[in-house]
């Protein structure tokens, strides 16, 4: 059996609009911000929707950016195939038709294209917008302990990996993959239309995730060398925002489903790599103390950091699922 690794979902309540900008932080972050959220390029944004959705005038952008691209661009193709889906939709795929001189008939719409262009959102129906403000508020948060460009290496190796594991996953032949990101903490056009497009197909929480495995991947490699603090902080402020509202912490304490997620993590590299008879298996209680950051120290310089990274991901998903089946009265939820 697959292990899903790449699909989160989380719907509910509108996003807060606030990016957790304040006012006396740097002029890097506020820069940040702005270009986080400044579209590039309007065709890019259109791409991002159903064909079925595009008037007639965003079909016609769609056409004239593929037009200019080099012949070469990996991203002509999913054009091409979303101009023809366009067509098929709005005029079917019925022969064309010719009158008694022999002379095409104009086809006339089968689907009428909408006449105003429909609003840009996530796959959990918030505003695109403020799903990038979210996430720019994570790597803001991020950038003030390691720094810009290292909080945006976190984000671009996050999508990279979902991305690859995606592709791993997919049985699909007619899945496109896009070319990876460079990592090199630079937010250039590609790395903002590769969160665009994870907000639009897969929603907030999957992108949330993405910069935290990132973060998490960065931190097992670089602990190999330097060693493992702050692990129950690092993983609490990485994936807590998944399960639960972090600025309203709850009076009574209850099992971190995140933490839940890395015990299972290390006990099952653990038994894998040094054999039953020498692995004792973490109590699976959900909070990280000395035995668990031991146990993941041990775990973490045995694996490598990108199956560490992976297997945890799939552990995360299926706390999420977990949460989210004792939660549905909450109203989140989980789309595999």
């Amino acid at each position: 059996m697959v292990q899903k690794t790449w699909s989160l979902r989380k719907p509910g309540n509108a996003l807060p609009q606030d990016d957790g900008l304040k006012p006396d932080d740097p002029e890097e972050f506020h820069a940040f911000i702005k270009e986080l959220t400044r579209v590039d390029h309007p065709a890019e944004e259109i791409l991002l929707k159903s064909p079925k959705t595009w008037t007639h005038d965003e079909m016609i952008q769609v056409k004239k950016h593929h037009s200019v691209l080099p012949a070469n661009d990996p991203r002509g193709k999913d054009m091409d195939r979303r101009i023809g889906a366009w067509f098929s939709h709005v005029y079917s795929d019925e022969p064309v038709k010719h009158d008694a001189m022999g002379r095409m008939i104009d086809p006339k719409p089968v689907n009428p294209p909408p006449s105003k262009p429909l609003a840009l959102r996530n796959a959990d129906g918030h505003d695109l917008k403020a799903g990038l403000r979210r996430i720019g508020a994570r790597i803001l948060a991020a950038a003030k302990d390691s720094g810009m460009g290292d909080a945006v290496k976190s984000l671009q190796g996050g999508l990279n990996k979902l991305e690859r594991w995606r592709q791993a996953e997919s049985n699909s032949k007619r899945e496109t993959s896009s070319p990876p990101l460079k990592e090199d903490g630079v937010l250039g056009p590609k790395t903002k239309t590769a969160l665009k497009k994870i907000l639009a197909k897969h929603g907030t929480a999957q992108a949330e995730n993405a910069q935290a495995l990132g973060g998490f991947h960065n931190y097992a490699e670089a602990g190999r060398k330097g060693g493992f603090k702050d692990l129950a902080k690092t993983v609490d402020k990485s994936f807590g925002s998944l399960f639960r509202d972090q600025a309203k912490p709850k009076a009574v304490k209850e099992p971190r489903q995140e933490s839940l997620a890395l015990q299972d993590t290390v006990n099952h590299f653990g038994e894998k790599q040094f054999g039953r008879d020498k692995w004792t298996p973490l109590k699976d209680d959900g909070w990280i103390g000395p035995k668990t950051t031991d146990a993941f120290a041990k775990v973490a310089k045995a694996v490598n950091p990108e199956r560490l990274t992976r297997r945890f991901s799939g552990a995360i998903l299926d706390s999420f699922r977990r949460h989210a089946e004792k939660n549905k009265n909450k109203k989140r939820s989980i789309s595999l």
